[in-house]
């Protein structure tokens, strides 16, 4: 690069010998040495395209490797990292880090050769002056010596407002990644526009600090873009002052012109260099702190291959932090046996998670000593699943053995499901287990781990998200002591206590402190913290005649070696879950179509395909549409877009005269006759020319900065503005969009998109708008000075047009691809951080990572091939251009009647046509392959949208509803238009502070019941009226708050106790704290020190799965209405937070009406009536004493498995 650069300033010297030879007087001789110094410029021009190009490549191939290796660096940590670190950062700001930092330390590879060969040009420059025009060099050198520091002293504001920037980003991204996950507990809430207000302020501040930062930059463009007509302007004032004949000759001037135009591309990159070096700098700063956080310490836990006990621990203290002065275990001691059961049992809160913890090496080891031996199983308490085939989940990355897989799914009680399942096990499931219930996913867990064929297996409460039918199948075919798992080690932490007298030994954990360890009857026989544990069970409020806890008792108390109670199941067919959310096999194809309808080509429905959910992410094709850039004017403001080239063209314009004027000035006959030098005409006549020039130069900088300041701040709310319409068309979107739509889809456009919008694209803007007025400058000057030249350039226009032509489509497809498949590395990422301790309990790292790379190689290779395209298109262009500035040199020489001024002005252009022609290209193929990142985020401004918020003309009065009866009038629904219906004529009416019960085998249409209440399906005929009022016809906000739901997954969102319970602020301190009583959490948060403001953590991550069930029973209470759903909402937590979930209901709720999604038979026994669903009619519907006489009839067959009968 270096010597390109240093080939490129000796064509000054060749352009001062052919001005030389041009003038002088009758030539002839002297016109041969003419044609060689042009024949040298143009080899020396072609050196340095080829030399320039091919060190252009190199440094940005080196900025693409570094930004690959960072990205696997980041990765590979995320892995590593242990809770603490994962506490102070969230999954979002990681993907803020992976995308937008990473990108960030790549540009600022694009120019950094600059830095060295900034001042060896400088240096080269300055001598070649000095020679030129003696002592006015220094002034030259001057204004450089007052423009880089100047430049420096913005980029260190710029530095902050980086930081800042970032910071906001990261914000930004954590919060959005929190609601695109919740989505749907945000739609039941109506808390879209809490949330919406939350992202819209941190955007706002990212814009107030990117206007700021488009301020600075507009001024340092003025210094670049500027710099070197002050150069040129003090050069000559000084030596026209200092000429004892104050002379310019034309010689000196278009020398010193060329010189100063070979400075104006490395000063007019200095603003590309100080901010890609500032953010450059910012970015490595965060990366860095990422990487220092603390990693999972791999002498928590020494693994053996040989050794007397498969799982050992020796007096240990174990803590999340190493920094914390109590640790949450304490004193551990525990010596497993070789085919051990052993059960962990304690209240919530008491450590039973975080002992599994300790022994997987998850928590930070204080004392003590633990040992494992051989390989391990993990079955964590919230089930792991990734966006792949059922049957990839359970093997795992294993090799796939027919008889050992079906022997497996046997077990794990999943044959039944694959026959609902539209694509058996080759189904796709999609992000988090989103299409398939609670207790499908628990079962794939426990698959995985059995087929994995470990050692030593940790389950960590499997057993709670089903029911108690399949957990019973569960414990028998596979973890009890006749199960697939006999001769393995097992830790199972549990809190049926209807299995314990079939373990081997109990562990009894309170308060971090194992306090008993013993076997069932050993414990059972003396009054210690296991037999008020299992006491504290059996004090129920309600009366004790229930079959199911009487069968319990007395199990306990006859020490019985076998559990009898199933506990209640509401799925007929065996072995299958009935806490199944809405996506049933009709959600499957809904979902299916869904996604395909949001293609660009229309396709058929095709059944075969039913195993996908999520559908490839697509494409636009061809140029970039008018629609789109007119979105994006719009966005910035027409008149702004006008204001903007006028001001670029005055000031291209004035550049060209004011050249055009040096010509005048050194061909005016009156100045050239030195003999006058002494009259007042010609001292008047060259501080005219010298003042004219002057003025020229002012104007032009306040057109240069009125341009760009216009430009990149409008620029700036463009991005803001369109940012907004996209937030709010994805708030407002259906949910089947969300269910088909991976998470890391969305977050690519709201993080990497945006922030090329909001950087990148002002940038190309401002190489673009400089660079294409400069090549109509070159155009029109050579054009006017040597007018054959216009006969020589259309060719060299025509294949210039053609070649471009070729590129461009390439260019802007390659940066199409590229920003498609860096989705999927977002999504591996964000699904692997959640499943970091599962991971490495399997001990498969080395897979992910390997996965991970081949993902960023997939990426990367389109990254480069539009690199190396680039450098195709920018040689053959170079050369073009040096052929233009071949012939301009040719058409002075040959023509008689040019001076050498106008030859010296028509070269210096031509030559700068070398430059510019190649970063027209690179600047229009570099916004057309940026402005794609604006296409893509305005694709989805334009989703289609569920139905109004709220509708003005049609509001619920205040009150609404007041008693709380619900109609449904021959109630249809359907996932989509064409499909088979889910609901097929509901009839039935509920009366006010009714207690109904909604049971049914899995896809009978419990769920989508309960989710047409709340308009997230929507109706495919009849009617559904609350208090009498249709509700389709309220808008969806009117609607929701009105009722109040206690969903199956408890989703908290990041930020404090208090706007986890009250996003809106609408509730004072009482009513919170009464809220929180009532949900049994009072004095857990009297407990922590900041009380309301405790931070709950990503997703909650700071409580336990119970604390987080509550918080959402909290949360109910605070927005209670006259109608509660509950959604299955005990079907993931453990049988004593039920107790207490199911206690509060009764006694806050009584006046309520109430509608249940039964996970457990025996919980709405005591309910007014039981409704019976199947294939999405009611089959029965009348109080459980009724139907339970009916001895034929479907409830009395499921009261009776359940053994309530």
């Amino acid at each position: 690069m270096a010597v390109a650069e240093v080939l490129f300033l000796t064509q000054p010297i060749f352009l001062r010998y052919i001005i030389q030879i041009i003038e002088i007087e009758g030539r002839v001789e002297a016109e041969w040495q003419g044609y060689l110094y042009t024949a040298l410029l143009f080899i020396v021009l072609c050196i340095n395209t080829f030399m320039y190009h091919i060190s252009f490549h190199h440094m940005l191939t080196i900025g693409l490797k570094v930004k690959t290796a960072l990205i696997c660096l980041i990765y590979k940590k995320a892995i590593t990292m242990n809770r603490s670190g994962l506490k102070s950062t969230t999954v979002g700001e990681i993907v803020n880090l992976m995308s937008v930092d990473c990108q960030r330390i790549q540009d600022a590879f694009m120019f950094s050769f600059y830095i060295v060969c900034i001042f060896i040009i400088l240096v080269i420059a300055v001598v070649q002056l000095w020679d030129l025009m003696g002592v006015a060099s220094l002034g030259g050198l001057a204004v450089i010596l007052v423009v880089l520091p100047t430049v420096g002293m913005i980029a260190t504001q710029q530095y902050k407002l980086q930081k800042e920037l970032l910071r906001l980003k990261g914000n930004r991204i954590k919060i959005l990644n929190e609601v695109i996950s919740g989505i749907k507990v945000l739609k039941m809430y109506a808390w879209e526009p809490s949330f919406m207000k939350r992202i819209q302020a941190i955007r706002q501040s990212e814009i107030n600090c990117l206007w700021k930062y488009a301020l600075y930059t507009a001024t340092t463009i003025v210094f670049a873009v500027h710099s070197p007509f002050m150069i040129n302007f003090t050069l000559i004032l000084i030596y026209v002052l200092t000429s004892p004949t104050h002379s310019l000759g034309a010689e000196e001037t278009f020398t010193a012109l060329s010189i100063i135009n070979i400075l104006r591309y490395p000063i007019a990159l200095c603003p590309f260099l100080v901010n890609g070096s500032v953010q450059g700098f910012v970015s490595v700063g965060r990366i860095q702190a990422f990487l220092w956080t603390e990693d999972v310490r791999t002498d928590n836990v020494n693994v053996v291959k040989q050794a007397e006990y498969p799982v050992s621990i020796e007096s240990g203290d174990f803590a999340w932090n190493a920094d914390v002065e109590t640790p949450i275990l304490t004193n551990i001691t525990l010596k497993v046996r070789p085919g051990e059961l052993i059960a962990v049992v304690g209240q919530v809160g008491s450590g039973k998670s975080s002992l599994i913890s300790a022994c997987l090496g998850e928590m930070v080891r204080m004392s003590g000593k633990v040992t494992l031996k051989g390989k391990v199983a993990y079955v964590p308490q919230e089930a792991w699943i990734q966006n792949m085939t059922l049957r990839d989940n359970i093997l795992f990355g294993k090799k796939y053995q027919e008889k050992k897989y079906r022997k497996v799914l046997e077990s794990c009680a999943l044959l039944p499901d694959l026959e609902i399942l539209a694509g058996g096990d080759m189904t796709e499931i999609g992000e988090k287990g989103i299409n398939i219930s609670g207790g499908q996913k628990q079962r794939v867990s426990l698959a995985r781990s059995v087929y994995n064929n470990a050692d030593v297996y940790f389950l960590d409460d499997p057993l709670s998200a089903v029911d108690s039918h399949v957990g019973k199948h569960l414990f028998q075919k596979v973890i009890g002591n006749d199960g697939l798992l006999k001769h393995k080690t097992r830790i199972l932490v549990t809190h049926g206590v209807h299995w314990l007298p079939m373990v081997d030994r109990i562990v009894v954990l309170n308060n971090g402190v194992i306090s008993e360890i013993g076997s069932y009857v050993e414990l059972i026989s003396h009054d210690g913290d296991f037999a008020r544990f299992l006491h504290q069970y059996f004090q129920q409020d309600d009366d004790d005649d229930d079959p199911e806890i009487q069968e319990i008792k007395e199990t306990i108390r006859s020490h019985i070696d076998e559990a009898k109670s199933d506990g209640g199941i509401t799925s007929e067919d065996d072995g299958l879950t009935a806490s199944g959310r809405t996506h049933r096999r009709s959600t499957r194809i809904s979902a299916f179509t869904s996604s395909r309808s949001m293609s660009k080509q229309p396709e058929t429905f095709n059944p075969d395909d039913l195993s996908r959910l999520t559908v490839d992410e697509t494409s636009e094709e061809g140029a970039i549409k008018g629609a789109v850039l007119l979105a994006y004017i719009k966005a910035m403001g027409v008149c702004t877009v006008v204001v903007v080239f006028i001001s670029m063209s005055i000031f291209q314009g004035l550049n060209i005269f004011s050249n055009f004027w040096l010509t005048y000035w050194t061909e005016d006959p009156l100045l050239k006759n030195v003999s006058l030098y002494q009259t007042q005409e010609y001292e008047d006549k060259y501080i005219y020319y010298l003042l004219m020039y002057m003025g020229m130069g002012i104007i032009q900088g306040i057109a240069v900065f009125l341009s760009f300041y216009m430009a990149l701040t409008r620029m700036v709310r463009a991005s803001g503005i369109l940012h907004n319409s996209m937030l709010k068309s994805i708030l407002r979107s259906p949910m089947s969009f969300f269910d088909t739509t991976p998470i890391g889809r969305m977050m690519n456009r709201f993080s990497s998109d945006v922030d090329i919008m909001d950087n990148k694209l002002p940038e190309s803007f401002r190489l673009w708008s400089v660079m294409v007025f400069s090549t109509l400058a070159v155009v029109i000057v050579v054009g006017i000075t040597t007018p054959i030249f216009i006969a020589a350039i259309i060719p060299v226009a025509i294949l210039f047009a053609f070649a471009v032509k070729f590129y461009l489509p390439t260019a802007r497809q390659m940066r199409r691809t590229e920003s498609v498949k860096r989705s999927p590395i977002y999504n591996h990422f964000s699904e692997t951080i959640t499943g970091a301790a599962v991971i490495r309990a399997y001990r498969c790292s080395e897979r992910f990572i390997n996965e991970s790379r081949k993902r960023v190689d997939e990426n990367i290779k389109f990254y480069y091939a539009s690199n190396t395209g680039a450098r195709w298109i920018g040689i053959r262009l170079e050369t073009l251009g040096n052929v233009i500035a071949l012939l301009a040199a040719v058409f002075g020489l040959i023509s008689d009647e040019l001076n050498g001024a106008q030859v010296g002005l028509s070269i210096t252009y031509a030559v700068q046509i070398t430059i510019t022609l190649n970063l027209v290209v690179l600047a229009i193929s570099e916004m057309e392959m940026n402005i794609v990142s604006a296409e893509r985020v305005e694709e989805y401004t334009k989703l289609p949208s569920e139905a109004g918020w709220v509708l003005d003309t049609a509001r619920a009065p205040i009150d609404w509803p007041r008693s709380g009866t619900i109609e449904f009038r021959n109630y249809l629904t359907r996932y989509r238009e064409g499909l088979d219906l889910v609901l097929r004529g509901i009839n039935c009416s509920i009366q006010d502070g009714e207690k109904i019960g909604i049971v049914g085998r899995t896809g009978a249409g419990k769920s989508s019941l309960t989710l047409c209440l709340f308009r997230l399906v929507e109706s495919a005929g009849g009617s559904i009226l609350i208090d009498g009022v249709d509700i389709s016809k309220l808008g969806l906000h009117d609607l929701r708050s009105k009722l109040t739901i206690l969903p199956q997954d408890p989703v908290l969102f990041s930020g404090s106790l208090r706007s986890n319970l009250d996003p809106f602020g609408r509730y004072n301190d009482e009513s919170i704290w009464y809220a929180l009583e009532c949900a049994h959490l009072k004095s857990f948060v009297d407990g922590v020190e900041a009380g309301l403001d405790y931070e709950c953590g990503e997703g909650g991550q700071n409580l336990s799965v119970g604390q987080r069930q509550l918080v959402c029973l909290a949360r109910t209470l605070l927005h209670k209405t006259r109608v509660l759903i509950l959604d299955e909402a005990t079907a993931a937590v453990d049988m004593e937070t039920d107790d207490l979930i199911q206690d509060t209901i009764r006694v806050q709720f009584k006046e309520c009406t109430i509608i249940t999604v039964a996970h457990r038979l025996n919980t709405i026994m005591d309910y007014d009536r039981v409704m019976v669903l199947d294939a999405g009619l009611i089959k029965e519907f009348d109080s459980p004493k009724t139907l339970l006489k009916d001895t034929n009839g479907v409830f009395y067959g499921m009261a009776k498995n359940a053994g309530l009968v």
